[in-house]
C-alpha cells in the first residue's frame, strides 16, 4: 500500500481528507498533507493522528503543509493543483467542497484530479452513515459509485446529538422540548 493511502487510512477527523491523483512526493519518502487544523482541539486531533501514523510507518516522513483557515487552504490547494504539484492528501469539506476536486471544472469526471479510494473504503464504509458516505462519494452512471475521501468529522449547526439509551434511563424526552431551557430543566430533574 502506498504511503499516502496509509496516511489516508490512518486519518479517520471539518471535513474530509482527499487523495490527489498526482503529487509532489514520492511513494517511498514522504507524504504531503495540506490542512487547516492548526489551533485548539483541531490541532490536537490532527497531531494525535499524525503521531499514530508516524509510529505505524516510521520510514515515511510527513510534510505538514498546514495553513491558517479553510479559505487559505482551499486557495493553496487550487494553486498546487494548477501548478501540477498537488499535495498527497488534503482537507476539504464533504459534498460540493470535495466534488470541486473530484469533478474537474465541476462537470467532467473523466478529467478528475482525484483517485478513488474504494479499496480503502471497503474496510470502513459500512460504519459510516449513508448520508455522510454520499458526501464523499461520486456516482457516474456509466462507471458506478466511487469513494474519494475519508470522513473525519461532521460539522452541523443547530443539531443536538444524544444517547437514546441514557435519555430513556433517566426518562428524558427531547421530543417535548422547544428550546435549550427545556433540556436544562430535564437534566436538573435527574440530579
Amino acid at each position: 500500500m502506498r504511503p499516502r493511502f496509509k496516511l489516508f487510512c490512518a486519518l479517520s477527523l471539518a471535513g474530509v481528507l482527499a487523495v490527489s491523483a498526482c503529487s509532489d512526493s514520492t511513494d517511498s519518502g514522504s507524504v504531503v498533507i495540506l490542512h487547516w487544523w492548526k489551533q485548539g482541539g483541531e490541532a490536537d486531533a490532527i497531531g494525535a493522528l499524525l503521531d499514530l501514523y508516524k509510529r505505524q510507518n516510521p520510514g515515511v516522513g510527513i510534510v505538514d503543509a498546514s495553513v491558517d483557515g479553510s479559505a487559505l487552504a482551499r486557495s493553496a490547494i487550487r494553486s498546487k493543483i494548477s501548478e501540477g504539484s498537488p499535495p498527497d492528501t488534503f482537507q476539504a469539506n464533504g459534498g460540493w467542497g470535495l466534488m470541486e476536486w473530484v469533478l474537474y471544472n465541476l462537470h467532467n469526471a473523466d478529467k478528475t484530479k482525484m483517485e478513488p479510494i474504494d479499496d480503502i473504503a471497503a474496510d470502513w464504509k459500512y460504519l459510516v452513515p449513508p448520508e455522510v458516505l454520499d458526501s464523499v462519494s461520486y456516482t457516474d452512471w456509466d462507471k458506478g459509485t466511487h469513494v474519494y475521501a475519508v470522513p473525519l468529522n461532521i460539522h452541523r449547526l443547530n443539531t443536538l446529538f444524544y444517547n437514546k439509551a441514557i435519555f430513556e434511563e433517566f426518562d428524558i424526552h427531547p421530543e417535548n422540548w422547544t428550546n435549550l431551557d427545556d433540556l436544562f430543566a430535564d437534566v436538573r430533574q435527574t440530579q
